[in-house]
């Protein structure tokens, strides 16, 4: 199974991340925690990336014999400053010797996290109705997904509309989209004397 990891940044900046990491991994691991295999190993010290560039990690057993885990860096077409990363274990993610190239990985995508730019508010619309908002809470989900604090306070500051109306069209958009199950309804009858 293939996970995908928004990366809102430059490719420049999510190398800056992978090699930093390989560096820091390496002296606390006392091995090379990963091999690149785009660019070429032997380059990475004087690696630039340029438009069209993927970055390409292979994580290996200790006998380097079998590949556990495979990472690729791309640029998302179309999109200032935005990278997709997938991760694809080739195993089960839960079991050893791949569960322990999935816990170095988690170390690598918290230092992404870090370094990534979250999306601004300028970059959206302000809404001219409640309909408008689906952009806003497309985006509020994906923050929330990526680890960042967002809130529906800000997506109703940054919108004008009052919170408790962005919080009831946030609850419909999550039943349209089937994130959320209906609740069911009892009948409660109350004694009355």
């Amino acid at each position: 199974m293939t996970h995908v990891f928004p990366f809102h940044g430059t490719l420049s900046q999510s190398w800056d991340v992978f090699y930093s990491e390989y560096r820091r991994l390496s002296k606390a691991l006392g091995r090379q925690p990963f091999e690149f295999e785009s660019p070429k190993h032997s380059t990475i010290h004087e690696y630039v990336p340029k438009d069209g560039d993927e970055i390409i990690i292979n994580f290996r057993d200790a006998d380097r014999k079998q590949t556990l885990l495979v990472v690729e860096a791309e640029i998302i077409p179309d999109e200032d400053n935005g990278i997709n990363i997938f991760v694809h274990p080739q195993g089960n993610p839960f079991e050893e010797p791949v569960k322990s190239a999935m816990s170095i990985w988690k170390e690598i995508r918290s230092a992404l996290k870090k370094a990534g730019i979250g999306m601004r508010s300028e970059q959206l619309p302000k809404p001219k109705s409640g309909a408008d908002l689906i952009i806003f809470f497309d985006r509020y989900h994906q923050e929330k997904n990526s680890g960042r604090k967002y809130t529906l306070k800000q997506v109703a500051e940054e919108t004008g509309f009052g919170y408790l109306y962005v919080r009831q069209l946030h609850s419909r958009y999550l039943k349209e989209r089937g994130l959320v199950k209906p609740e069911k309804r009892t009948n409660k009858r109350t004694n009355k004397n």
